[in-house]
C-alpha cells in the first residue's frame, strides 16, 4: 500500500511603601535602610507570587548570617532562576511559536519543496519540513509527510504522532488517516487500522486508497461484512492497475 504525500494545503503604590519604611528599625545609614528596605519589600512580593517557604526561609537566613547586601543578590539569583523556570516549554519536538513568530505562507512553501523530495532525498525533505514546522506549527501537511519519511524507515511511534497531529489539523482530508491506518496495521493493531479506515472514508466516501486499504484488510483477518462486496466491485472498476481490478474480481467471485 502506498503511502500517500501531501502536495498542497484545503485550502506596588508609593503609598504603600511608606507604609513598609515606617515599621522598619531606624537606621544611621540611608544606603544601609534603602538597601533593607528592598530587600523587605521585594521579599514579601516573592513569597507572594511564588508561595515559597524555602525561598523565603533562605532570603531570612541571608539575611541573618550573610548580611544585608549578600541577602540581596541572593534574592536576584532567586528570582531569575525562577523567572526562568516559569518560562513556557514546547508543546511539541519543535520551538513553540507565537502569532508574532509564524509564518505561515513561508511554512507552506518549504513543505511543498519537502512533498516533492519525500521519496528521492528524505533526509533533506526532513530538514525542510521540520523548518517549516518551526515556523508554524499548525502546517498539516508538513506533519502528515514527516510522518511518511518515518513509516518510511518503520519508527512507527513517531510516524503515528505525526499523522495524529495532522489529522486534527486536517479535518476534511483522507490521507492523514489512511496513513494512520497504514501505521497501526503495521504494527499489528488490525482492529483500530479497520476503524481508521473508515474514518478516512467518512471524511471522503469512495476514496479508493481507502477502500482498497479497507477490503483488503478485511479479507486478510477475515472480518467482511455487508460492505465488502461493494468495496471490491468499487475496488474491481476503478483499480489503477490490471493486477488490482484481477484481485478484486477474484475475491469478489470467492464471496459471492
Amino acid at each position: 500500500m502506498r503511502l500517500l504525500v501531501y502536495f498542497g494545503w484545503l485550502a506596588a503604590s508609593g503609598r504603600h511603601t511608606s507604609r513598609l519604611r515606617t515599621s522598619l528599625p531606624c537606621r544611621s545609614s540611608r544606603l544601609e535602610e534603602l538597601l533593607f528596605t528592598r530587600l523587605f519589600v521585594t521579599r514579601l512580593f516573592v513569597a507572594r507570587l511564588f508561595s515559597s517557604p524555602l525561598v523565603v526561609a533562605s532570603l531570612v537566613l541571608a539575611r541573618l548570617v550573610l548580611g544585608r547586601v549578600l541577602a540581596t543578590c541572593l534574592l536576584v539569583v532567586f528570582s531569575l532562576s525562577m523567572l526562568a523556570a516559569c518560562r513556557s516549554s514546547p508543546s511539541g519536538p519543535y520551538e513553540p511559536t507565537t502569532d508574532v513568530a509564524r509564518d505561515v505562507q513561508r511554512s507552506l512553501e518549504l513543505a511543498q519543496q519537502a512533498a516533492a523530495l519525500v521519496e528521492s532525498h528524505p533526509k533533506k525533505a526532513e530538514t525542510l519540513l521540520r523548518e517549516a514546522l518551526g515556523l508554524d506549527l499548525y502546517n498539516g501537511p508538513a506533519h502528515n509527510n514527516l510522518g511518511v519519511i518515518h513509516l518510511a524507515r518503520d519508527d512507527l511511534y513517531e510516524a503515528a504522532s505525526q499523522f495524529e497531529w495532522a489529522r486534527k489539523l486536517m479535518p476534511g482530508h483522507p490521507d492523514p488517516r489512511l496513513n494512520l491506518a497504514l501505521t497501526l496495521e503495521r504494527a499489528g493493531r488490525r482492529e483500530e487500522a479497520i476503524a481508521m479506515y473508515d474514518t478516512a472514508l467518512e471524511v471522503m466516501p469512495g476514496h479508493l486508497p481507502s477502500v482498497k486499504g479497507l477490503v483488503r484488510l478485511q479479507l486478510q483477518t477475515a472480518r467482511t461484512d455487508a460492505r465488502t462486496p461493494a468495496l471490491l466491485s468499487e475496488v474491481a472498476l476503478r483499480g489503477e492497475t490490471e493486477q488490482w481490478r484481477n484481485w478484486a474480481r477474484l475475491h469478489l467471485e470467492r464471496i459471492r
